[in-house]
């Protein structure tokens, strides 16, 4: 198999070949990003890491309103941008409310600072960072970072079980950084944890892997796990009391129904299918619908499925007979 990036690119490569093309081909020549040129603090990725992080801290503090360090998930939906109406906004909140789900795992409906995280990067593989938040001061790096820590997970993950292993995040430094941090196995060993799929291993998944990169490359930023110690408050459970439903006061449901007892009246419309008509049944007003021509088994069933799914209903407006 191949990545997604790749495949991005092979879609862009065949374009640019096929006869007519008017794309002059420009990035074919281009490969993988290069993330050389630098060891450590001084390589690329680093610095993007620093970058899209402090991005994420002061995107963070515009949404704490009431500065506990936590967000709820109405602070959140408040960096929505005002101008997505209609059905983009109603997209970009579809998203995030299961996002958040996956996400608020202890149902709290609040997140900490590394839940925020990765709840951005959850909505940035669907959509843009800057659907979450509006006035972002750096976004495209905030974006470009997560595709490429999205990238770079799943390419160091050789066994495939969505978890980086010691040795697997020993590669991962060494390429990336060329070199293993000083403090990269107190961080591990801070956020590691032992999971089935390795095989009881030591390991990290996405959210503990996002939070071992931020004690990397930010030792001394305000969320790091020696200074950052969030006071969850499990949410209240809100009690309701709901009136007892009043008992339907319209008559016995007619089973079976004869159809010749149905007198037709007005044509109230018509359709593919047939005719349907204001009436009477036995002194009760109602609406009959009749089948045009022959019908045939398909239609019969589907009628027939219709009719089902109205004897479910019980509503003043919906069929009855």
């Amino acid at each position: 198999g191949i990545f997604f990036s790749k495949f991005m690119y092979l879609l862009y490569c065949v374009m640019c070949d096929l006869p007519g093309s008017l794309i002059k081909g420009k990035y074919t020549e281009l490969s993988e990003p290069n993330f050389g040129g630098g060891v450590g603090e001084q390589s690329p990725f680093w610095k993007e890491l620093v970058k899209s992080f402090q991005t994420l801290e002061e995107d963070f503090a515009r949404f704490d309103i009431n500065g506990d360090d936590m967000l709820e998930y109405t602070e959140i939906t408040r960096g929505i941008p005002v101008n997505k109406a209609g059905y983009d906004r109603l997209d970009i909140l579809s998203r995030l409310e299961f996002a958040f789900s996956q996400v608020d795992l202890d149902h709290s409906r609040s997140l900490d600072f590394f839940e925020f995280a990765y709840l951005s990067f959850m909505m940035t593989q669907n959509g843009a960072y800057n659907d979450l938040v509006a006035n972002s001061s750096d976004s495209q790096t905030v974006k470009k970072c997560f595709m490429n820590i999205h990238t770079f997970y799943r390419k160091y993950d050789q066994d495939g079980n969505l978890r980086l292993t010691w040795d697997e995040l020993q590669n991962f430094c060494q390429d990336l950084f060329k070199t293993q941090p000083a403090n990269l196995e107190a961080c591990f060993n801070a956020v590691k944890y032992q999971s089935s799929a390795t095989q009881g291993r030591d390991a990290v998944d996405v959210v503990r892997f996002m939070k071992l990169l931020y004690n990397l490359v930010r030792p001394k930023g305000k969320f790091t796990l020696a200074a950052y110690k969030p006071q969850k408050v499990q949410a209240q459970q809100v009690l309701m009391s709901v009136h007892d439903a009043k008992q339907s006061s319209r008559p016995k449901r007619i089973d079976p129904v004869i159809p010749s007892h149905f007198q037709k009246q007005k044509l109230l419309g018509q359709g593919g299918q047939g005719t349907v008509h204001l009436g009477m049944y036995d002194s009760f007003k109602c609406a009959g619908k009749t089948l045009l021509g022959v019908a045939d088994a398909s239609t019969v069933k589907e009628t027939m499925d219709e009719v089902k799914f109205f004897l479910m209903l019980d509503h003043p407006n919906c069929h009855y007979l």
